[in-house]
């Protein structure tokens, strides 16, 4: 059986083909506000990269420059990590009962001869291996949304959609807003949230809409 990482690892592609979809959706619509015309930001607002920015990130015409750019940025450095997985992608302690992790802002140490092989590696624990493809897909996007940047933690899950629900994480304690009421600044501080809207470019809709929870926080497409 292959090893949590080497799971990863097998799974690195086709989260680089999410990634893409995600950065190709963020691009166009950029590109439409870029050139102004009202005819056409009307059409593109009827596509799935403005229907997804404004499930996952809760964009509207005044904060969609800054929203587009950020996240940007942030999914361009998980392209980055997701090409040298064979690297970064490392197995967790067989006692862990994560199913990944990685540190906040650990691209910076990736290359640090000190701190790079425990902070600037994405661990996977044995759990991982219970997920299946859209789940194990779904956790590299998010654990590599927090190796981009130590501001991206945890605010709310996606699930249960359509909703969501609070999670705590570090920087974020005692947050009790929904995944569907965080405005624009948190959703870009909130790692699910890169991770469902990557899934949703991929594959043309609302993904997690159609997810089905199994026991130990498994999931598998319907």
């Amino acid at each position: 059986m292959a090893s949590p990482s080497d799971q990863g690892k097998v799974r690195a592609p086709e989260a680089a083909l999410w990634v893409a979809a995600a950065e190709l959706a963020l691009n166009h619509v950029a590109g439409v506000f870029a050139v102004g015309d009202p005819a056409q930001i009307a059409l593109m607002k009827t596509g799935k990269g403005w229907r997804g920015l404004q499930t996952h990130f809760h964009v509207d015409d005044a904060n969609v420059g800054r929203v587009i750019q950020f996240v940007s940025k942030i999914f361009s450095d998980i392209a980055v990590t997701l090409s040298s997985a064979s690297t970064l992608f490392t197995d967790a302690a067989p006692s862990a009962t994560f199913f990944a992790q990685a540190k906040l802002g650990g691209n910076r140490f990736k290359n640090d001869p000190v701190r790079g092989p425990v902070d600037g590696r994405i661990e996977f624990g044995p759990r991982y291996l219970k997920g299946k493809k859209f789940f194990q897909t779904a956790v590299i996007v998010h654990e590599a949304a927090h190796f981009a940047d130590s501001t991206v933690s945890h605010l709310a899950s996606e699930l249960p959609s359509p909703d969501g629900s609070p999670v705590d994480g570090p920087g974020h304690t005692g947050n009790t807003k929904k995944y569907s009421q965080l405005n624009a600044d948190e959703a870009m501080q909130n790692a699910y949230s890169y991770a469902q809207f990557a899934l949703h470019m991929k594959v043309g809709f609302d993904k997690r809409l159609h997810f089905k929870s199994l026991a130990g926080g498994d999931f598998e497409s319907e």
